[in-house]
C-alpha cells in the first residue's frame, strides 16, 4: 500500500497516529515488565551472579546469564505477540493510550502478522535497535517491523 493510501484511510477515518515519545515510555514499561518477570523466574541464578561479582569471576556470570537472556528474548516474544494479537496493544500501550492496527483492517493485527510483528521486533533489538531508527524518518512514524507486518501505532480512540 502506498505512502498516499494510507494517508488516505487515516485521514478519512480520523485516525491520529502515536507520538513518537508516547511509543518509547511504552517501550520502556514493557520492557521494565519483562524484565522484572525474567528475574522473577530467575532469582537464584541472580543470586549467583551476585557471589559471582564478588569473587570476579567474568566466566561464571556470562555462563549464568546466557540462558535469562535466551528466556528474555522468548518472553518477550510471547508477551509482544499475545498482547497485540489479543489487544492490539502491549500493557505499555495500553497505559499510554496507543494501539498497533493492521494497515488493511484498521483493526488488531491477526495472529500471524502478530507473531511475526512480535520476531521482528526481537530481531531489531538484538542488532542494537538500529531498525527502529526508520520510526524517526518515516511519515508515518513506522519501525522496520511496522513496515513488514503493514502495520501502524495510532492513538486509541477516546
Amino acid at each position: 500500500m502506498s505512502d498516499e493510501q494510507i494517508q488516505e484511510i487515516l485521514d478519512r477515518e480520523d485516525i491520529q497516529l502515536a507520538d513518537i515519545d508516547k511509543r518509547f515510555i511504552a517501550f520502556v514499561l514493557d520492557s521494565l515488565i519483562v524484565s522484572v518477570v525474567v528475574c522473577l523466574l530467575n532469582f537464584g541464578a541472580l543470586e549467583s551472579i551476585n557471589k559471582s561479582l564478588q569473587e570476579s569471576n567474568a566466566e561464571q556470570i556470562i555462563n549464568t546469564m546466557r540462558p535469562m537472556l535466551l528466556q528474555l528474548f522468548v518472553i518477550d516474544m510471547i508477551y509482544q505477540w499475545i498482547f497485540v494479537a489479543w489487544y492490539g496493544a502491549s500493557v505499555g500501550k495500553i497505559v499510554c493510550k496507543i494501539e498497533v492496527v493492521s494497515i488493511d483492517l484498521l483493526d488488531s493485527p491477526s495472529v500471524l502478522k502478530s507473531l511475526l510483528r512480535a520476531f521482528l521486533r526481537e530481531i531489531s533489538q538484538l542488532v542494537y535497535y538500529i531498525p527502529f531508527i526508520f520510526a524517526l524518518s518515516d511519515s508515518f512514524k513506522r519501525t522496520l517491523y511496522d513496515r513488514l507486518c503493514q502495520s501502524i501505532v495510532i492513538q486509541k480512540k477516546q
